[in-house]
């Protein structure tokens, strides 16, 4: 994702049709398994977006807290 073009000019994104229609296209099918394997925030909340089981890392291992919230299924990694 252009994370760092959508933020500089986040009203442009949306007007121009970039960021919906990739909304669009991430929830046009369902996935058997989502895996995150960034664990941060935003990679957590598109993981969201998606139709599908989300795997990601459990409170203890993941990078940044608040992610482990969003995943149905958690893994620990030491």
């Amino acid at each position: 994702l252009p994370y760092r073009r959508w933020k500089k000019n986040i009203t442009q994104a949306i007007k121009s049709g970039e960021m919906p229609s990739f909304l669009r296209q991430l929830r046009s099918q369902r996935y058997d398994m989502i895996i995150d394997t960034q664990s941060n925030l935003k990679s957590a909340f598109v993981s969201v977006l998606a139709k599908g089981k989300r795997y990601g890392l459990d409170k203890d291992s993941v990078r940044e807290y608040g992610a482990h919230f969003t995943y149905h299924k958690k893994i620990r990694i030491s």
